[in-house]
């Protein structure tokens, strides 16, 4: 599984249009397990892939507009490519350790 690259572009492009903002600065990361991800002023994140290394997992993803909880039933060989997008901090939980990565899209304006 790959990640949706031209739904992320038409998403990124969207978002700089509707707010009339111009990036300064974008960099793609990819972070192993964090429990967090701080998103700071003038700063909005896109989550773009995700694996997961466990076997069986329950991973819940929260931002301060939603939530979304990955399952083995609702990804494929766990893995996800669902973007979700985040002006405000990014939390990872877990009833069990869950080993994963993400990779990130940041953008400042």
């Amino acid at each position: 599984m790959k990640t949706n690259d031209a739904l992320l572009c038409h998403l990124v492009a969207n978002y700089t249009t509707l707010q009339k903002l111009h990036p300064k600065y974008q960099v793609d990361e990819l972070l192993y397990s964090p429990k967090k991800i701080k998103v700071g002023v003038n700063e909005v994140v896109f989550i773009h892939y995700i694996e997961i290394k466990s076997g069986d997992f329950n991973l819940q993803i929260t931002t301060p507009t939603r939530a979304v909880r990955l399952t083995p039933d609702n990804t494929t060989d766990h893995k996800s490519n669902t973007i979700i997008q985040a002006i405000g901090n990014i939390h990872f939980s877990s009833k069990s350790p869950v080993n994963f990565y993400v990779q990130v899209l940041r953008i400042q304006y």
